[in-house]
């Protein structure tokens, strides 16, 4: 999702761990690498207070465009 989290924090230390450079790197395979947006969650919260969801019980519901998959 887009927000402000590199702004606010400060990637260190990242040497220490051999390969790990490579695996914080941004995969969203869904989208090419975009990333979400705000507007992308509240779709989802759309469709979950619909009566569309009404099946839907107990279940996490990940949005993020495939990268929870790599």
């Amino acid at each position: 999702m887009l927000t402000g989290i590199n702004e606010s924090t400060t990637k260190r230390h990242l040497d220490w761990i051999p390969g790990l450079a490579n695996f914080v790197k941004d995969n969203i395979p869904l989208t090419e690498n975009i990333a979400g947006t705000s507007e992308d969650v509240a779709q989802l919260v759309l469709f979950l207070v619909s009566d569309a969801s009404r099946f839907i019980t107990g279940t996490e519901v990940w949005i993020d465009g495939g990268g929870s998959l790599i």
